[in-house]
């Protein structure tokens, strides 16, 4: 490909990092697109940014915003060609707005050029225009993903807002770009969504390189530096470098494999969000007690969600799923946490999804009251024995197996949707384990639920909601042989269904009823 989408929608989805709290609302929106432009930008990959209005009807997400702006020829529309559009999208001369007109030289250069520094440094001219009704607060000056300058912009509403010129030391090549940002949102005449429409810009970059001897990607760099790097003074070159170029250096030190390596990876394991990041994923490849040791700690003090998830992983690949520190992550994790990452967790724990179960229904759920009726099988489970379920109609235990991602679909029982829908059904199964023990347990269900284990009531969730495979973790106290677990699920309307896992390797599923 040749080009990244980096503003999706008319709340720009993908600028903002959405793996930390605290910013503009995210909804279920992950991760950041724009972040994954600068790493590969980073890597040496010379990607166009670009934005889409992604605009499916013609109010609610408006055409237009964001636009791309790509350099012409021409201003007659007539005789622009569509050859050199494509070429300008491919070699970075276009920007991507949601209202900001910007434009800016490198020495000289135009965006998307090589530029080579002089006596050390480039100078930036930089131009910001924006119509009256459009804020523009400051401009962000990136240099290889980490911002190293920010600039005020006066706040007037005249159509120009900034032109002037910034002096960039440059000791390394590198790669420079901008961002031009505005806090007051563009309601009326772009719609707030669950997300507010911001003047927004992101500009395409200039690669500098800084002797004249060719321009080298960060990355290259990275892996020079971890090549060379001696026990000596490899704190001075690490604490040289920005945090980007941190992260960059841990990932080459794991990769050469430097004779460092730990000692880096240790130290980016507790550096910005940014390096941190990249230093978790170097430890995946770098299986050494003392990085394990540093990963667990980091972990215990770790702020950020996506970062601890991404210690786990690396926890999990250095160890093996029985590292107790991933289920006790789990446990201890907020549900947000939990529902957000649960897909990338999952594939870390111990244990596995029970897969075969013994369901029956329906049963009526009138007025939502179903979950707290007693029907019969939540009394215990006699696999030959019938019940009176909805409208009448006797219903039966019956084998159900559970999809590969571990969900059951309790709409599979085989009745209509008028059955299903405002419905009650139960699904069973047995835990064996060798000797008694305490495990821990994952369930999640459309919609509410309750849980059983050898008659006792060890779970009670009346809430409405869709199913997650950690949506609620606790544990159960397992005695030796066979454990029955029952599952009472209630539905409203759609979906139907339950994931249930147990986070334990040596306890296993042993079903009711066999096929």
């Amino acid at each position: 490909f040749d080009s990244l989408e980096v503003f999706n929608d008319n709340p720009g989805w993908g600028y903002y990092n959405d793996d930390i709290p605290g910013g503009p609302p995210r909804g279920s929106n992950r991760h950041w697109v724009l972040g994954d432009w600068f790493n590969l930008l980073n890597r040496g990959y010379r990607y166009t940014a670009v934005g889409n209005s992604d605009s499916h009807t013609v109010y609610s997400s408006y055409c237009g915003w964001p636009r791309n702006f790509v350099a012409s020829s021409t201003d007659d529309p007539a005789k622009i060609d569509v050859a050199e559009v494509a070429d300008a999208i491919r070699h970075q001369r276009t920007f991507t707005s949601f209202g900001p007109f910007v434009t800016y030289t490198a020495n000289g250069r135009p965006m998307g050029s090589d530029v080579v520094a002089k006596d050390g440094a480039v100078t930036l001219a930089i131009r910001v225009q924006a119509a009256s009704w459009i804020d523009v607060d400051r401009i962000k000056i990136v240099v290889n993903g980490d911002v190293r300058e920010t600039i005020a912009v006066p706040q007037t509403r005249e159509v120009v807002r900034y032109d002037d010129t910034r002096a960039i030391d440059v000791s390394r090549d590198c790669w420079i770009t901008l961002l031009v940002e505005g806090d007051d949102a563009l309601a009326p005449i772009v719609h707030d969504n669950e997300r507010p429409t911001r003047p927004l810009a992101v500009m395409n970059p200039v690669w500098v390189d800084a002797d004249g001897g060719g321009w080298v990607s960060p990355w290259v760099q990275a892996q020079q530096f971890a090549t060379a790097i001696k026990k000596e003074n490899w704190r001075a070159t690490y604490d040289s470098l920005a945090p980007h170029e941190r992260g960059l250096l841990a990932l080459a030190a794991a990769e050469t494999p430097s004779p460092v390596a730990g000692d880096v990876i240790a130290a980016a394991l507790g550096g910005e969000l940014s390096t941190a990041m990249m230093a978790a994923r170097a430890a995946e490849r770098y299986r050494r007690a003392p990085v394990l040791d540093a990963v667990r700690d980091a972990l215990d003090h770790a702020d950020n969600a996506y970062l601890q998830v991404a210690l786990i992983r690396a926890l999990a690949d250095q160890s093996g799923t029985n590292d107790e520190r991933i289920v006790t992550f789990v446990e201890s994790a907020p549900p947000e946490t939990r529902e957000r990452y649960g897909e990338e967790l999952t594939r870390h724990l111990p244990g596995g999804f029970v897969r075969e179960w013994a369901v029956i229904g329906y049963f009526p759920n009138d007025r939502g009251e179903g979950l707290r009726r007693t029907f019969g099988p939540e009394q215990g489970v006699d696999v030959s024995a019938s019940y009176e379920g909805k409208q009448g109609k006797h219903v039966r235990w019956q084998p159900l197996t559970a999809g590969a991602d571990g969900y059951l679909d309790l709409r599979q029982i085989g009745q209509s949707r008028s059955a299903y829908e405002n419905a009650v059904a139960y699904a069973a199964t047995q835990l064996r384990c060798e000797e008694a023990r305490e495990i821990a347990y994952a369930v999640g269900t459309d919609d509410g639920c309750r849980v059983w284990l050898n008659g006792a009531l060890v779970h009670d969730d009346p809430t409405r909601h869709g199913a997650t495979p950690l949506q609620h973790v606790g544990r159960l106290k397992l005695r030796s042989g066979l454990n029955t677990l029952i599952i009472k699920v209630e539905n409203g309307r759609s979906r139907f269904g339950l994931y249930f896992r147990i986070l334990d390797n040596a306890v296993s599923e042993s079903p009711l009823i066999r096929r």
